[in-house]
């Protein structure tokens, strides 16, 4: 009845269900295209990588072929992908500038000269 005062004429139920169906309609588009929005950016937030760095230094004895061993372990325990763009050492409170240094300040005089990097990726 408050229609067809708005109107001036007579609104058929028909018309009146279409128009509220169609409303409906439109505003579940707008919720689900902001949860679509906000879930997206969830997981981009979400996507983080987590580095964990664990360092282990082992002596062997004097007949030992693997003397003195120094391993470093970089794990990524993250959801996303790790980019390293540079890498700092750091012994002692002391910055390291390349890895060798970093080899002869851990091992000490005992440092022979040859060393290996070997890269796993898990």
């Amino acid at each position: 009845m408050l229609l067809m005062k708005l109107f001036g004429k007579h609104i058929s139920n028909q018309a009146i269900f279409t128009t509220m169906a169609t409303i409906v309609s439109v505003c579940a588009l707008g919720v689900s295209l902001m949860q679509t929005h906000y879930q997206h950016k969830y997981l981009h937030a979400a996507a983080w990588p987590h580095l964990q760095a664990e360092a282990h230094r082992v002596e062997g004895k004097d007949n030992d072929s693997t003397k003195n061993v120094m391993t470093v372990n970089l794990m990524n325990k993250g959801v996303g992908p790790a980019i390293l763009e540079s890498v700092t050492y750091q012994y002692k409170g002391k910055k390291i500038d390349n890895l060798e240094t970093l080899v002869r300040a851990v091992v000490g005089n005992k440092f022979s000269g040859g060393y290996k990097t070997l890269v796993q990726v898990k």
